[in-house]
């Protein structure tokens, strides 16, 4: 899951985008980190 979580985050760099792929993948801490 944080693979590929982390392969859409390089896909879409732009934050807010990034922010909307982990909240499906249901990772907020994920966003913290990168935050």
């Amino acid at each position: 899951m944080d693979a590929a979580v982390g392969t859409e985050q390089v896909a879409h760099p732009q934050g807010e985008a990034s922010i909307l792929v982990i909240e499906s993948a249901g990772s907020v801490s994920v966003i913290k980190a990168w935050l």
